[in-house]
C-alpha cells in the first residue's frame, strides 16, 4: 500500500517525452466519504472549519436543507456538496476497501463500527482538475477534523484521518499539489520465483487520464513506486497524455515505452510503462 509510505520531500523530476498530446478531456469531479462513530452528525461544524483552516466563508446563496443534513454552495466556479447520512455505508463494500490498506491493521474494525457518514463532492465547472482536486482535499480535511470522524473512504480504500490531514497539511502549506491524497500507488510481487514486480496507480481517471501500470518488472518495488509517482504527477500537473508507442524518461538516457491495453489485474484499459 503506497498511500503514505513515501516521503513527500523528494526532489521533483522533470520528464522528457515523445508523441505527447495536450488534452482538456477531464472528469473534474471528486467524491469521498467520511465515516463517524456516532449518529446524527450536524454539518454546521463545517462552516467554522472551512473559515478557520482555509479562509473559505459560506456565501449568501448557500443551500442548507431543513434537516441540516445537506450543505451545497458554489466557490470559485466549483460546486461543493456535503451530505450527512444517519446510517452506515454498505458494510461489505466498506470492509473490502478497508482490507486493501495493510498499513492500518484496525481499518476493518473501524469500518465495522462506524454509525454514520458524510459524502463530500467537489465538482469543477470552469476550473482545472488540479484546482478542483486541491479543493476536494481541503474539504475532506475539514470534515476529518471532527472529533468523531473515524476514516476517509477514497481511492477504493480506507485511511486514517490523522494521516490524511497531516499529509494534506504538508503539501498545502507549501502550495504544492497534494499528490498522495489524490493518487494511490500500489506495488506487489507478481512472480515470486523470478522474482518480478508490478505496480499501478488509482485515481488518475478523476483527472481524465488512464491509470498507469508497470507489470512483470525486474526492478525493485521501490523503483517501480518512484517511476509511477513521478510519471503520474507529471501527467496530472502538466495535463498531458502520452501517445500509444511514445516514450518518456526522467534522465537524459532513459526511454520508457508507453502502450495502452486492457489490464487483467484492474479490469480496464491502462497505460503500460515498459520499465
Amino acid at each position: 500500500m503506497g498511500f503514505f509510505s513515501k516521503s513527500k520531500n523528494k526532489q521533483k523530476q522533470k520528464a522528457h517525452q515523445d508523441n505527447t498530446i495536450i488534452t482538456n478531456d477531464i472528469t473534474n469531479k471528486f467524491t469521498s466519504v467520511i465515516t463517524f462513530d456516532i449518529p446524527n452528525i450536524d454539518i454546521n461544524f463545517l462552516a467554522k472549519q472551512l473559515k478557520d483552516n482555509y479562509g473559505i466563508e459560506l456565501p449568501d446563496n448557500v443551500v442548507i436543507s431543513d434537516d441540516k443534513k445537506t450543505l451545497v454552495f458554489e466557490y470559485l466556479e466549483t460546486l461543493m456538496a456535503f451530505t450527512a447520512i444517519n446510517e452506515p455505508l454498505p458494510m461489505d463494500d466498506l470492509i473490502t476497501c478497508a482490507k486493501t490498506n495493510d498499513e492500518w491493521p484496525e481499518a476493518v474494525s473501524v469500518a465495522k463500527n462506524h454509525k454514520s457518514h458524510i459524502t463530500v463532492q467537489v465538482i469543477g465547472r470552469n476550473t482545472s482538475p488540479v484546482y478542483t482536486g486541491i479543493l476536494s482535499v481541503q474539504m475532506c480535511s475539514c470534515c476529518l477534523k471532527h472529533r468523531n470522524a473515524t476514516a476517509i473512504n477514497t481511492l477504493s480504500s480506507l485511511f486514517l484521518p490523522k494521516h490524511y490531514i497531516e499529509l494534506a497539511d504538508i503539501y498545502l502549506m507549501e502550495n504544492s499539489f497534494p499528490f498522495a491524497n489524490l493518487i494511490l500507488i500500489n506495488t506487489y510481487i507478481s512472480n515470486a520465483e523470478k522474482p518480478l514486480h508490478s505496480g499501478y496507480t488509482c485515481g488518475m481517471e478523476n483527472f481524465g487520464k488512464k491509470d498507469i501500470e508497470i507489470v512483470y518488472s525486474s526492478e525493485s518495488t521501490n523503483d517501480i513506486y518512484d517511476i509511477l509517482e513521478s510519471l503520474s504527477n507529471y501527467i496530472i500537473t502538466h495535463d498531458v497524455t502520452l501517445k500509444n508507442g511514445g516514450t518518456v524518461g526522467f534522465t537524459d538516457d532513459q526511454q520508457l515505452t508507453v502502450t495502452y491495453s486492457h489490464s487483467d489485474f484492474l479490469n480496464k484499459e491502462t497505460m503500460k510503462v515498459d520499465f
